[in-house]
């Protein structure tokens, strides 16, 4: 019990920007039981603040973009690599390997397309201008030439729907996160 308390008195003791950066090492290390400790030494205080369904709304669709503008660069990252691996391994006359390197560029290609049209989708559902989350993303739409793939486009629209409107997160059809379409 010494130790509970005097545990509790140096979560008192200490500045909120400090006690959320305890608590972040708690819930990543899925430690409840001090997480809560951490919490109830957080002060509760009474604020004006934007209507709820705003805000949440509006963090929703910000998370969703963080999303997109995720995927779109690891997905370029992973087109980007696969090219330079084609190209060397073309250089090195080493078919079989450029073969595998370009069917990864394909690969890479449609699901950039697929993420792109899902955004597409989701955008309009919502009546957001799709340019929006380029401009999120920090990116211009590339140019998307062939069709995305059916359960990639499924997966990417149902993750950015739900997390838009902060809905519950579906199953996914697809690995979208390992490439397997």
């Amino acid at each position: 019990m010494i130790r509970a308390d005097r545990v509790t008195k140096a979560y008192a003791n200490m500045k909120p920007e400090e006690l959320a950066a305890i608590a972040f090492q708690f819930l990543a290390d899925t430690n409840e039981k001090e997480l809560d400790s951490v919490r109830r030494a957080v002060p509760w205080k009474s604020y004006k603040a934007l209507d709820y369904d705003f805000r949440t709304r509006y963090d929703s669709l910000f998370n969703m973009a963080s999303y997109f503008a995720i995927e779109f660069w690891k997905g370029q990252a992973m087109l980007l690599a696969a090219i330079a691996q084609a190209r060397e391994s073309i250089g090195d006359k080493d078919f079989e390997a450029s073969d595998k390197a370009l069917d990864a560029v394909a690969s890479y290609r449609i699901r950039l397309v697929s993420l792109s049209r899902a955004g597409e989708i989701v955008c309009q559902e919502l009546g957001i201008d799709p340019a929006t989350l380029w401009k999120v993303a920090g990116a211009e739409r590339p140019p998307m030439t062939g069709d995305p793939s059916p359960v990639w486009l499924t997966d990417y629209t149902a993750y950015l729907r739900a997390m838009a409107t902060g809905a519950e997160m579906p199953e996914l059809v697809s690995q979208v996160w390992n490439g397997t379409p």
